[in-house]
């Protein structure tokens, strides 16, 4: 048993070697220090990798058993979701952020709908489309928020203002040819 070498009290568990002067590769023609401490005094010293030796070893047994699960788990993995067009896998995907064909759309619903809904905070577009004149897109607008508060109003039993809202999305949707008629309140 090897007393340390700093307090002369605690067993030694710590061996710092030191090479203080390199002559060449062989090691008879190098002069080497060799420290033994406790771990007390290798903490103190800021020596690096003085861990604790069951620390050490707690450490390899939950990378071992981390490792032994997954080659466990891995022969019975699911094979990659893929395109059946182009053959572009959920792994590209994910990688590239792109999609190979118009067919990935459908066979990548569900990754582009937690996409679509952390990016835009939504999954239907609520957006003007390509070509529409913006009076249309604002009059739809409009009527999309008065049935919103009309089923609100139902809810809440208002069938006074549920009938003002009933008569303005009548008139919104005179107004518009082909409009679907607003819904009636009971």
């Amino acid at each position: 048993m090897t007393l340390c070498q700093s307090c002369n009290n605690n067993h030694a568990t710590v061996h710092v070697l030191g090479v203080e002067e390199f002559r060449g590769f062989k090691a008879a023609e190098n002069k080497v220090n060799v420290e033994h401490l406790c771990e007390t005094c290798a903490g103190a010293k800021d020596v690096p990798f003085a861990m604790p030796a069951t620390k050490q070893l707690q450490n390899i047994w939950e990378l071992l058993s981390q490792k032994a699960q997954g080659a466990s788990t891995a022969p019975n993995k699911a094979p990659l979701k893929s395109c059946n067009s182009c053959g572009t896998d959920v792994q590209t995907f994910q990688r590239t952020g792109r999609l190979g064909c118009e067919e990935c759309y459908e066979a990548f619903a569900d990754e582009l709908s937690d996409i679509f809904d952390r990016i835009h905070g939504a999954t239907a577009h609520a957006g003007r489309s390509p070509g529409e004149d913006p009076a249309t897109f604002e009059r739809r607008a409009r009527v999309e928020g008065l049935e919103r508060e009309l089923e609100a109003a139902i809810e809440q039993e208002a069938y006074e203002r549920a009938a003002g809202i009933r008569d303005e999305l009548k008139g919104l949707g005179d107004s518009e040819e082909g409009a679907t008629p607003a819904p009636e309140a009971s």
